[in-house]
């Protein structure tokens, strides 16, 4: 028999603090994400402010096939990542708007202390290209 879990408070916080994004993509995407996280739940938004009195059962189930290899980065060692930043940051800086990208990127990373899979898998391509970039 299945204890029941409470819902991960936490976990939705985060998300709607995501939805505050200036990216319209980014934020409805997390909008999404925490709907579907209280539906899984089987609750209402009511029932979320209402408050952590009821306890329900939580059901994961993986669905479609795995992009890449992506490992969610809470699950990563966060030493990975920062060293990914500082190896990218290392180079060069240009006009263009990547360096802008990439210091939004790496203030809502020390903010939040997570990121996207799309911002993931866009900076281990900026590092894996700065690793070449430095072989030659």
């Amino acid at each position: 028999m299945e204890r029941p879990v409470p819902l991960d408070r936490e976990k939705l916080a985060k998300l709607l603090a995501l939805s505050t994004s200036d990216n319209e993509h980014e934020a409805l995407g997390c909008l999404r994400a925490a709907n579907r996280m209280v539906k899984a739940e089987n609750m209402t938004w009511a029932d979320v402010l209402a408050g952590p009195e009821k306890s329900f059962r939580i059901s994961i189930t993986r669905t479609g096939e795995p992009q890449e290899d992506w490992v969610p980065p809470h699950l990563k060692d966060k030493v990975v990542i920062d060293l990914m930043f500082k190896s990218i940051y290392a180079q060069p800086r240009t006009t263009d708007g990547f360096w802008q990208w990439l210091d939004d990127v790496h203030q809502k990373y020390l903010t939040f202390g997570q990121l996207s899979q799309g911002q993931y898998q866009a900076l281990r391509r900026c590092y894996n290209a700065s690793l070449r970039k430095n072989a030659r």
